[in-house]
């Protein structure tokens, strides 16, 4: 009995041996597979789409980490490809005729629209990212004003910093600053899918000086982009979106006094009520701010009721042109939504919105004046 429990031991212990040993050898031999295969791949950093004669066209920026066998003439480590087709499948697909690699989406950071497809509408374009599981959640959507798409795409900038990145980054510091509302993969599908939000995007354009320009937001309806949001209505929109985080306030006092507040923290409440049977948002903001530089004579107190009023204007600025355009891409959809499921209509939503009413309060307490005491 002992000898037969033994055996079957032995036997276990031998079976456990070979499949470890198995293991020991498939691993190595997988990664030198996996090794080879980013040898053959392209890694498209960002992508600009835009129309043309013959339907799509794309411009695939394509770089490596230090450059490596990518290199362009001048030493870059980075290209742009082209591709064109019917649909921005075929499009993609005409990329592989440009290069002997295998364009890979894993590591897309940018995608670039044009204003022109914007305005005639992204919805097939958007549809082709949305099926691509490639393309992660994080990755940066952004239109291309006027006829920019070009220049955005293959700017050279300074220090060896690849396009794509010095995109990726110009926009992070500039919504890290409350100049721009950084907009993700995900939270593009998220307001294209939803019924209670309208889409808009932030623009990018390069200045006669050859320097990337964050400027101006893009408003849609539907998938069709209909209204432009200047720098001052922009801010107006990171209040309303609560994605106000730090940046300058610079106020005119007159022709020749100006002064500079620092945002160091603000709170929006925004709730929807019925005031005599009409729906009204009312908008409480506080926002603490510090001076940063001063060309008047104006107390504190003054100063506060110049800066409450300075943001009164540019939010009510920035709601009369959502009003106007018919298209909630404030987000009142939402709240509304949130408070009145029963009530709620997506359909009805887009004939109330235009008919809303707001009251907007700012309190504003300037906490530092900046000086330099004895």
């Amino acid at each position: 009995m002992t000898k037969m429990l033994t055996n079957s031991l032995t036997k276990k212990l031998r079976r456990i041996a070979a499949f470890l040993l198995i293991i020991a050898i498939t691993i190595p031999s997988s990664g030198c597979w996996s090794r080879r295969e980013l040898e053959d791949l392209a890694f498209v950093l960002a992508m600009g789409v835009e129309e043309n004669d013959n339907g799509i066209k794309i411009l695939a920026h394509i770089g490596q980490e230090g450059g490596g066998d990518m290199e362009d003439e001048e030493g870059e480590g980075a290209l742009v490809i082209e591709g064109e087709g019917k649909t921005i499948s075929d499009a993609f697909d005409n990329l592989f005729s440009k290069t002997n690699k295998r364009p890979y989406l894993n590591h897309l950071k940018v995608i670039v629209l044009s204003e022109e497809l914007a305005r005639e509408g992204i919805e097939p374009i958007m549809d082709f990212f949305r099926r691509d599981i490639r393309v992660r959640g994080n990755t940066t959507v952004m239109i291309a004003k006027e006829d920019s798409l070009e220049e955005v795409l293959e700017f050279e900038p300074e220090l060896g910093t690849q396009p794509a990145l010095l995109l990726e980054e110009t926009f992070r510091y500039n919504w890290e600053r409350s100049r721009a509302y950084k907009k993700d993969f995900f939270e593009v599908v998220t307001d294209i899918l939803e019924e209670d939000r309208e889409l808009f995007l932030p623009m990018v354009d390069v200045s006669e000086e050859e320097q990337l320009i964050i400027s101006d937001t893009a408003v849609f309806r539907g998938y069709e982009m209909v209204e432009v949001l200047n720098n001052k209505q922009n801010l107006g929109l990171m209040y309303l979106r609560q994605q106000v985080r730090h940046g300058t306030l610079t106020l005119e006092v007159d022709e020749e006094e100006f002064v500079s507040l620092t945002i160091l923290g603000t709170d929006v409440e925004i709730t929807p009520v019925e005031v005599e049977g009409q729906l009204t948002f009312q908008i409480e903001i506080d926002q603490t701010l510090s001076i940063t530089e001063s060309h008047t004579e104006m107390d504190i107190d003054e100063l506060e009721d110049l800066a409450s009023r300075f943001i009164q204007l540019t939010v009510l600025d920035t709601i009369n042109i959502a009003k106007k355009a018919e298209t909630d891409f404030l987000g009142f959809g939402t709240l509304y939504r949130r408070t009145n499921r029963q009530q709620w209509s997506a359909q009805k939503w887009q004939e109330q919105f235009p008919q809303i009413e707001v009251i907007i309060d700012v309190e504003t307490n300037i906490e530092s004046t900046g000086q330099i005491t004895a």
